[in-house]
């Protein structure tokens, strides 16, 4: 069993409504990650392809998402044919089960706040709210004290 004595979380998808409120997010997020490119013939086109749609990202983003989002192809350690080119770590498959997910978004909402009174949580989130836009006093970045856990409802 593992123990943990803080945790840190950095940019969530969490989302304090309803499941039902993200199904139009939802579906657009599961398209596009089956329609996403995952493949390319090196690293230095992945990089050119993925700058392209990381533009908005800091820099220091960018270059870590660059560096580990990114990995060899399976197929490269093929002893007849290998393919040298490079794939997404994370795969289109797996990207969208996480967006398909009903509850994914929500569900850690109703844990967070007994979570915090046990342990030290810091929650970071991006400068852009880029996927669930935020309204009213929703910060920009949170930290926490055991037993003083806030999440803001927009």
């Amino acid at each position: 069993m593992i123990t943990f004595s803080s945790l840190v979380i950095v940019d969530p998808f969490f989302f304090p409504g309803k499941p039902e409120d993200l199904a139009v997010l939802r579906r657009k997020l599961v398209d596009r990650a089956h329609e996403r490119q995952d493949v390319w013939p090196s690293r230095e086109e992945a990089r050119e392809s993925e700058l392209k749609g990381s533009r908005r990202w800091d820099q220091r983003v960018r270059e870590l998402y660059l560096r580990y989002g990114i990995r060899r192809h399976p197929y490269s350690k093929c002893s007849v044919t290998p393919y040298n080119g490079v794939t997404l770590a994370c795969t289109r498959e797996q990207e969208a089960t996480m967006y398909r997910d009903v509850e994914g978004a929500t569900k850690p909402i109703k844990y967070l706040d007994a979570l915090c009174r046990k342990i030290p949580v810091h929650i970071a989130f991006g400068e852009r709210a880029d996927i669930i836009r935020c309204t009213g006093s929703a910060a920009s970045s949170a930290s926490t004290r055991r037993g003083d856990c806030q999440f803001n409802k927009a």
